[in-house]
């Protein structure tokens, strides 16, 4: 009984966990995504105050647009981390 307890309660928590953008909703014009980070589990509303992913949003699947807010997310808490803006200055 405990065991099955723990596990339902683990299973729970990590469904109410997923790491990542969704719900694409738009709050005074801008579009904006709810996210949670996937390290800290916070919770955060994330705007498109600049219009880049509105406009990228217009040509590509749900999926990637979210998957690009994320991964933009991790590069402006870490600006060392290397993805595309790091390779294109690679090139020298």
């Amino acid at each position: 009984m405990k065991l099955s307890l723990a596990l339902t309660t683990l299973l729970l928590a990590t469904k109410s966990v997923q790491a990542g953008c969704k719900d694409p909703h738009y709050l005074g014009g801008v579009l904006g995504w709810y996210c949670v980070d996937e390290v800290t589990h916070i919770e955060f509303e994330y705007l498109d105050m600049d219009g880049r992913f509105t406009e990228m949003a217009k040509d590509h699947q749900e999926e990637e647009v979210m998957a690009a807010v994320y991964k933009a997310y991790h590069a402006y808490l870490d600006p060392t981390a290397q993805g595309d803006a790091g390779a294109e200055g690679d090139d020298k």
